[in-house]
């Protein structure tokens, strides 16, 4: 037999590379897929819920609806970036909005921004109360996410300017870092009707289940509850 190793050095080497290529080809190293930057569905529980009970939620903002099963988990698909844009063009606010009514500090936005946003949602069986994904409420200070939809990557800063949402003044800290499709924000209120205080601040995206609950107060007794998810809820007016 021929020695390949000794007297054909040039062969042995090719069949050599030939093995690792082929050691190399049938490798199986995973590949890990690129984290998102947005979200495409609002998931979340109905809180409480009369197990059995169905019934569709929905948000006015881009009149979409979504079924609440038995146990009162709901899916509410959001439209892509293009279709939001196209079909929905009539709901987007321009960005200059964003400087409505503000004084006393600096609001930043970036150039030819269109945004919406959901923040609050319905029940079909009922008029009232608005549901919110509020992480904390308590008398007048409460925290709760709203999802934004922007038509390009985008940053929406403030120094804590003095705004006013509908006759509610208050100042505004917000560093929001935005993708083109939908974004989570997180809205946090403190302080009383003297004065109020919001900061925004971007989350990271996910799509996990979380809990809806009714506006404590609907009833009108108190005007410091949620209420319009365009008033109190929200410093921009237009942000709803």
């Amino acid at each position: 037999m021929t020695n390949l190793t000794l007297k054909q050095p040039a062969l042995a080497l090719a069949l050599l590379g030939t093995s690792l290529v082929l050691g190399a080809c049938g490798s199986t190293t995973p590949v890990t897929p690129p984290a998102a930057t947005t979200v495409n569905v609002i998931s979340g529980t109905i809180t409480p819920w009369i197990a059995g009970r169905t019934d569709t939620i929905s948000s006015q903002r881009l009149n979409k609806s979504a079924t609440v099963n038995g146990t009162g988990n709901f899916d509410l698909g959001l439209p892509d970036a293009q279709t939001t844009t196209s079909q929905y063009s009539g709901d987007l606010t321009d960005g200059s909005q964003l400087f409505f009514a503000c004084s006393g500090g600096t609001v930043s936005v970036t150039p030819n921004l269109k945004y919406t946003a959901i923040s609050g949602l319905f029940l079909a069986s009922q008029v009232k109360p608005e549901y919110f994904n509020y992480s904390a409420y308590s008398g007048t200070n409460f925290t709760y996410r709203t999802w934004w939809f922007v038509n390009k990557d985008a940053t929406v800063t403030s120094n804590g300017a003095d705004c006013a949402g509908e006759g509610v003044l208050g100042k505004i800290t917000a560093n929001l870092n935005l993708k083109q499709g939908w974004n989570i924000v997180e809205y946090a209120r403190t302080g009383n009707s003297s004065g109020f205080a919001y900061n925004l601040s971007s989350v990271a995206p996910n799509n996990s289940r979380m809990s809806w609950r009714p506006n404590p107060n609907t009833d009108g007794s108190q005007s410091l509850s949620l209420g319009s998810q365009s008033i109190q809820a929200n410093p921009w007016s237009l942000v709803r």
